[in-house]
């Protein structure tokens, strides 16, 4: 794992009034009152821990570019941000990419995106920072750790083991006692995309004039809308909207884990985000920010819409756009190649040519 994902950025992050911000030309995260450097994993509840950044990049600082990603079929375009809102002074939720430069890993494993958002309990925003933080590197962890299964098999079992070790944590004495967190990641290889699920933070995809949502909310709310008892007006002003079902941490139970996979087209966009941002949006909004341009500024968008609606919550999305890659530098190494073999022929017949000269005489 020490050289997973050593970064290839063209510019490392640098600090303006507020927030820290770096650009590479296929990826752009943006982190308000965030850092980028990757905190190493640490026990659940270490005091270190609370303090680790909201947004990781794979063991390194700076933005990631796969040295095998123009080779492949797709590639991917990652706008990320995560945003404190206007009501709150902490950021619960956690941000985390992984884009491997290692060859075999990409093939193996491909790209991880996560967002994960936190609830503290009794422990309060403290406690929520942990969970999220935790959890979102640990399921990165081991899913890159494990070789075997699929991708939606591996994301599964780093959930639940990460599930495991905050059922053992709570137990512990002095520990908080009261923590959670959502989770959904998306895994990418090649045009394949593997979303893994636990809670109310969302995945949609849109596709042409199209969106949409592709995991399901594990909330009391979800269920009595699905059931038919509340409509979808009396959803969205419901009381106990935030009451979860299933979540990592707030139940002795193995967790409800969701997976889902889809094929992704050049063009596709892929939306993780946190109900901070959904608490305030229709999917014919989402949709729309989605698709103005510039592309590369639909995570602002979206931040701004959510704000500029109330900012109650924290608010986090990564928008991951898949796009045909390039093979224009391919060719040409390919053309250049064959224009050296013809060369190399040429004068190979004029060295043999002037040596049969040189017998002759």
């Amino acid at each position: 794992m020490a050289r997973l994902c050593e970064g290839l950025a063209t510019r490392r992050a640098y600090r303006l009034t507020g927030f820290r911000f770096g650009i590479h030309s296929e990826a752009m995260i943006i982190a308000r009152k965030g850092a980028y450097r990757q905190m190493p994993t640490r026990a659940l509840g270490d005091r270190a821990a609370a303090g680790s950044p909201s947004v990781g990049i794979c063991q390194s600082t700076g933005l990631l570019y796969p040295r095998g990603a123009m080779r492949s079929a797709t590639t991917i375009q990652a706008s990320l941000l995560t945003d404190v809102g206007r009501a709150r002074t902490r950021n619960q939720d956690t941000l985390r990419v992984c884009e491997p430069n290692d060859r075999s890993t990409l093939s193996r494993s491909g790209r991880l995106y996560i967002v994960a958002d936190g609830a503290g309990g009794v422990g309060g925003a403290m406690a929520g920072r942990v969970a999220s933080r935790y959890a979102a590197a640990k399921v990165q962890e081991l899913y890159y750790r494990s070789t075997r299964g699929s991708v939606g098999d591996r994301l599964r079992a780093a959930i639940e083991q990460t599930s495991d070790e905050f059922r053992q944590h709570l137990e512990r004495p002095g520990r908080m006692k009261q923590m959670a967190t959502t989770l959904v990641a998306a895994g990418v290889r090649g045009n394949h995309l593997t979303i893994a699920n636990v809670g109310d933070s969302r995945a949609y995809l849109a596709r042409g004039d199209t969106i949409q949502q592709v995991t399901e909310d594990h909330s009391l709310v979800a269920g009595l809308l699905a059931d038919g008892v509340i409509t979808p007006e009396e959803a969205a002003e419901h009381p106990q909207r935030n009451v979860l079902l299933s979540s990592l941490g707030s139940a002795p139970d193995e967790p409800r884990v969701d997976i889902y996979t889809r094929r992704l087209q050049p063009g596709d966009a892929v939306l993780l985000c946190t109900d901070g941002l959904t608490r305030y949006t229709s999917d014919d909004q989402l949709l729309a920010l989605l698709s103005e341009e510039p592309e590369d500024q639909a995570a602002q968008r979206l931040i701004d819409f959510a704000n500029a609606a109330g900012g109650l919550d924290n608010v986090t999305v990564a928008v991951l756009r898949a796009t045909r890659a390039s093979r224009a530098r391919w060719r040409w190494r390919l053309l250049i190649g064959a224009l050296l073999v013809v060369i190399s022929g040429f004068l190979g017949l004029a060295l043999a040519a002037l040596g049969l000269i040189d017998v002759a005489r």
